[in-house]
């Protein structure tokens, strides 16, 4: 191949073919053809300027969308850090105030509200994660024993003061399986809420049963219940599309973003299901949707590395509380301290390390973001320690970083537990009492647990 400038001045793409032979004189002649290959040429060139501009699109596109990721970590956690305090202070109040207090009639609002505000926060944050194409899907080890019976504490709480019944049927439970337990949670508990709120009398209905199995592999199919207002078909066809809600006057009498349904059924298809309903004005509605299990046949332990809970030779649970935010450390604090826990606060990850050379603890409160020395960092570290009581302590995350990837690095580092502002108390109370009787500690009459 080569270029020649034709008579007229304008370049040209040649491609010759020519070989040898000996003509009727003797002489050695070359004969041969050549091709004008120019429209070729400027082919490939628009090709490959397609690609490098592809290239570019895709690279910005990333850079985007790293952008985003990290402005709505930054968001998450910025957001979750004064949730946490007003949820918290309100609990508290409500738990130091009379009985027939009005301070404790108005903490109760506040409670109320805030985690109102904090299920729009994860639904517009969880939205934004999946539509930037950032949720991943995990593979871990948990029982849907486990599941179910989270559900059922949480669900109690809505069913509370309304007439509304809620039962769990679980055909599928005695197994453990590996997939994504905190994306199957996150649209049951969606699904859940959904029912709960459109249902003023009557019952709501979990049930998980074993749809299929072989050898390593079982699917089972969840479906919700409710016997609540019911759908139309118009409202039917719109029901899974972003800030839908079944007509709009639902918004304002039932409130919510209209985001949970729609955020449900793309993470139902990260894993590779689809969520389907059915539904009847004035009689209720059925959700219901097929997960696909590997089934884990091993046993499996609690703390990372087979780690096990050393004695106390005597005393109660001591607490380390690690948080650069003074508001949410004292929180923790006075919420440990109502119950008789012994806790002591730093405000850094190096302090924290010193704070362990002086005494030993048997459970950290670990936030993750502080300046120097993050939560990874300290956990790792303490994780190496050639000290036992300190190599083994439990170690509980309670940090505005509530992505899933945030959960696997933390677990990663040897964290033990994963709490996300705002804080779930019930749940850090249940976890300090597992530690309790793992360790042989009774709780003293008459604490509040």
């Amino acid at each position: 191949q080569y270029r020649v400038t034709g008579s007229d001045g304008i370049q040209r793409w040649m491609q010759g073919l020519s070989e040898p032979h000996v003509s009727v004189s003797g002489e050695l002649v070359w004969e041969g053809v050549a091709v004008d290959i120019s429209a070729l040429k400027a082919a490939e060139a628009r090709e490959l300027e397609l690609r490098q501009s592809e290239q570019q699109a895709r690279r910005k596109a990333d850079a985007e969308n790293e952008a985003k990721s990290r402005f709505l970590a930054v968001m998450s956690h910025e957001i979750r850090n004064p949730l946490n305090s007003i949820a918290g202070y309100a609990r508290l109040l409500q738990e130091q105030a009379g009985e027939q207090s009005e301070i404790r009639q108005f903490a109760h609002v506040i409670e109320q509200a805030s985690g109102h505000l904090a299920l729009i926060v994860n639904d517009v944050l969880d939205f934004s994660k999946i539509e930037a194409g950032r949720v991943v899907v995990e593979k871990s080890v948990f029982s849907l024993a486990d599941v179910a019976s989270f559900l059922k504490g949480q669900m109690a709480v809505l069913a509370d003061g309304k007439d509304v019944g809620f039962d769990v049927v679980n055909d599928a439970a005695t197994h453990q399986v590996v997939g994504d337990r905190m994306r199957l949670t996150q649209i049951l508990m969606n699904l859940l809420t959904n029912a709960f709120k459109f249902t003023s009398k009557g019952r709501v209905v979990l049930s998980m049963a074993q749809s299929g199995r072989t050898e390593r592999e079982m699917t089972v199919r969840f479906k919700v219940t409710d016997t609540g207002i019911g759908m139309d078909a118009d409202a039917l066809s719109r029901i899974f599309q972003p800030f839908e809600q079944a007509d709009a006057s639902s918004s304002r009498r039932f409130g919510g973003t209209g985001l949970g349904l729609a955020i449900s059924q793309k993470l139902a298809k990260l894993m590779h299901s689809e969520i389907h309903v059915t539904s009847h004005v004035g009689e209720g509605s059925v959700f219901w949707f097929d997960l696909q299990f590997a089934i884990e046949s091993r046993s499996t332990v609690r703390r990372p590395g087979g780690r096990l809970a050393p004695p106390i030779a005597s005393g109660g649970l001591k607490v380390l509380i690690v948080d650069d935010n003074e508001v949410n450390s004292r929180l923790l604090a006075a919420m440990l301290g109502a119950r008789s826990y012994e806790c002591s606060t730093v405000s850094s990850g190096e302090a924290a390390l010193a704070a362990l050379e002086e005494n030993t603890y048997g459970v950290m409160l670990l936030d993750i973001d502080m300046p120097q020395m993050d939560g990874y960092e300290v956990a790792a570290r303490i994780r190496k320690s050639s000290f036992a009581p300190v190599r083994d302590m439990r170690i509980v995350a309670i940090t505005g970083n509530a992505f899933a990837e945030d959960v696997e690095r933390a677990l990663a580092s040897g964290i033990d537990d994963h709490l996300a502002k705002p804080t779930d108390f019930d749940a850090l109370f249940r976890l300090l009492r597992e530690e309790e009787a793992a360790r042989g500690i009774g709780r003293k009459t008459g604490v509040m647990a």
